[in-house]
């Protein structure tokens, strides 16, 4: 949902508006070409017209504010006063790049806002991944190897059921226990991706709340099966130490 506090401020006050999560993917710009430019200075969309009939109303709503694939176009601007409420402070976001809004009503500071800075994020992601491998060493009894670094993500969510459904019907589980591993490696890039992209404090705290709770379970997972047989009987015969990742890890 757009935030009318982080508006970008070429809009022309009225209902319509486009706020900070704009991403340039032009679709608002292609359906209301009447009503919607581009800043090709920052590459931003904006409302540099309001909609003057109910057929530019229409294409506004239709290509912007229901299928922003980013929820950047909002619809509720005239329930704000624009010469006095609140905005990002724009100026200071492009100040290095030598872009000036001129005046601006009064600032809200970008922790304020609904929006999270990426060195908070980043800062958040990188504490996390550091207890995860103090947490793994720990159940590794410090004793490191590449098997402990490469094939602990075979237990996280996206990887473990990868492995129980590949185990039973291809004999080779060298070759599953590695392909589990990469699927969790993926999964886990994908996911602290996400959310160091994640603009909105509401959408990187769930982010982040999953990946926590998939590194837990990966840790608990490792730390279950770390002394078991588990998969032993879908191995080849002398190849259990080698590719049971249970095994591995002890």
């Amino acid at each position: 949902m757009a935030n009318f506090y982080e508006r970008y401020p070429l809009n022309i006050p009225g209902r319509y508006y486009i706020d900070s999560q704009c991403t340039d993917c032009d679709l608002c710009r292609e359906t209301a070409p009447n009503n919607v430019k581009r800043d090709d200075r920052t590459g931003t969309s904006y409302v540099f017209k309001q909609p003057e009939n109910e057929e530019e109303a229409k294409l506004l709503e239709e290509g912007g504010v229901k299928c922003c694939p980013t929820e950047a176009v909002g619809n509720n601007g005239d329930r704000f006063d624009w010469a006095t409420e609140p905005i990002y402070n724009w100026n200071e976001a492009y100040r290095e790049r030598g872009i000036d809004f001129g005046p601006l009503p009064i600032i809200v500071r970008m922790e304020q806002s609904s929006q999270i800075s990426l060195q908070l994020k980043g800062s958040l992601c990188v504490v996390a991944w550091i207890a995860a491998i103090i947490a793994m060493a720990f159940v590794e009894d410090w004793q490191f190897s590449w098997a402990g670094i490469l094939l602990p993500p075979v237990f996280s969510p996206a990887g473990f059921p990868f492995f129980m459904l590949l185990a039973p019907v291809v004999p080779n589980s060298s070759a599953n226990i590695y392909f589990a591993a990469f699927v969790g490696w993926s999964y886990y890039v994908a996911l602290t991706t996400l959310s160091l992209r994640a603009k909105r404090r509401v959408v990187f705290s769930w982010l982040f709340i999953v990946l926590c709770g998939s590194l837990l379970l990966n840790i608990a997972g490792c730390a279950s099966m770390k002394n078991t047989k588990f998969g032993c009987e879908y191995l080849p015969p002398n190849q259990g130490a080698a590719a049971n990742p249970a095994i591995a890890l002890s």
